[in-house]
């Protein structure tokens, strides 16, 4: 192969490939979200037909005898981009997943930024077919090659002298701990930088949320009900999503607790609770090498509200895709309800984005996906008095609380994680000391009337 373009023919060429986009042209049909160049964008939302999927299809899609001189096309693609390579500043492989959110938003404009001067080779699972889509940046060249087995990447270090590794995202991958392990020992032989990227508390439990699936509230990390927590969240929840190589909460947290002790140089977390956090649960991690790096967060037009009589209406606005219990779909539909059993006519709760079908209520409006430029104006022209961020477990940053600030808008949030620490601080902030739907209503509509 002399070209990345040879390569790229063969692989599209390959059996493997035809299977892949076979069952991809099947999925446009059964998802409810559209694949754009073959990269999932939403998770289906019928879990148990995810579930036969990957179970029963992933596996047949994805054997290695599919093409008997896979390792001999992988280095010439591996030996191809090495060529580039030798004209960046550093190396960067980062290990990130398909899922979507804030991780993947913040993942993908550092690359946009940093491929200018440095190589990047992007890795990401995707569960639904149980395979590695190895992606390469730098300047306006960029190439992915589809990897039958996390194995194969680790030939990379035999062509390319990484310099840093940044694990931005595992949750959904198979076997985090056993990449973990893998990384380690390679360390041990190439001196690069390992740094940790803190998104959600995966390396504190698998329910990354460390939401209490028995008693359905932030855990804190540690419950007495852990092991039927896991359970359900495994097998009624989220099946997909759970680490194969997770065998208890203690092994969990030993393997891991290990890993970022030892091996990881730096721990990037985007909020003091999220440190705080880490550190409680891993008591021995080096505090020098924990960073609070807050998201930078572009500008948007500020937002003009005017103060509300007695007799005007209220209206609660929510931002964003609240997709599940987590993030708050139960207590906005526990809210309208509320205000449909209470009569009360004069506030109205408003979704800017999308919510759950399961969550629906005539009390609720949902207008839609949008683009982030038109919120200002989704915002004026729906009158919005303020923003309920309604996440019932900690967020690690919240761009929805980083935004609304900046629009200068009056924001609520629970009494919780990183939004809490940022609105506590903001003199448009309210702060509702307990996830309960009729506290929450009454706390906003004394503070839209009295305090702004």
């Amino acid at each position: 192969m002399n070209s990345v373009n040879d390569n790229k023919k063969m692989i599209q060429n390959s059996t493997l490939t035809n299977k892949y986009n076979l069952v991809v042209k099947f999925l446009k049909y059964i998802c409810p979200r559209v694949l754009r160049r073959n990269q999932i964008v939403e998770i289906m939302y019928n879990r148990i037909g995810f579930f036969i999927i990957s179970k029963f299809f992933g596996p047949r899609i994805y054997r290695r005898i599919d093409i008997p001189d896979f390792k001999e096309i992988l280095s010439s693609f591996y030996s191809t981009v090495s060529s580039r390579v030798n004209l960046a500043k550093e190396v960067f492989l980062i290990f990130d997943h398909s899922l979507g959110g804030g991780a993947n938003f913040y993942i993908n404009n550092w690359i946009e930024k940093e491929k200018q001067c440095n190589a990047i080779f992007l890795v990401k699972y995707f569960p639904f077919f149980n395979a590695y889509l190895l992606s390469f940046y730098f300047r306006a060249y960029f190439v992915e090659f589809k990897l039958l087995d996390i194995q194969d990447l680790w030939l990379l270090f035999d062509h390319v002298n990484i310099r840093k590794i940044i694990f931005n995202e595992l949750v959904s991958y198979p076997f985090p701990v056993n990449i973990a392990k893998e990384i380690a020992a390679l360390k041990e032989k190439h001196p690069f930088k390992l740094i940790f990227l803190v998104h959600d508390y995966y390396v504190i439990c698998p329910n990354c949320n460390l939401f209490d699936t028995i008693n359905k509230k932030y855990c804190g990390g540690s419950s007495i009900s852990c092991s039927s927590c896991l359970k359900r969240y495994r097998f009624l929840t989220y099946p997909y999503l759970f680490p194969k190589d997770f065998t208890n909460l203690p092994d969990w947290k030993n393997k891991w607790s290990l890993f970022l002790e030892s091996y990881v140089d730096q721990i990037i977390c985007f909020s003091n609770f999220s440190r705080e956090l880490l550190l409680n649960t891993y008591k021995n991690i080096d505090h020098t090498k924990m960073k609070v790096t807050p998201h930078n967060i572009e500008p948007l037009p500020l937002v003009t509200i005017t103060k509300k009589n007695d007799d005007e209406n209220i209206n609660i606005g929510i931002l964003g895709h609240i997709h599940n219990e987590v993030k708050g779909a139960k207590v906005v539909r526990e809210i309208a309800r509320l205000i449909e059993k209470e009569r009360i006519s004069n506030v109205k709760i408003i979704v800017i984005g999308t919510l759950n079908r399961r969550y629906l209520h005539s009390n609720i409006q949902v207008i839609g996906e949008y683009r982030r430029d038109e919120l200002p104006e989704l915002i004026m022209r729906h009158k919005i008095d303020i923003v309920l961020l309604p996440s019932i477990c900690p967020e690690s940053f919240s761009y929805v609380v980083g935004e609304a600030m900046i629009m200068q808008l009056p924001i609520a949030v629970f009494d919780l994680g990183a939004q809490a620490e940022r609105v506590k601080h903001y003199e448009k902030g309210l702060v509702i000391k307990d996830v309960n739907a009729k506290i929450a209503l009454e706390s906003i509509v004394n503070f839209v009337k009295e305090d702004l």
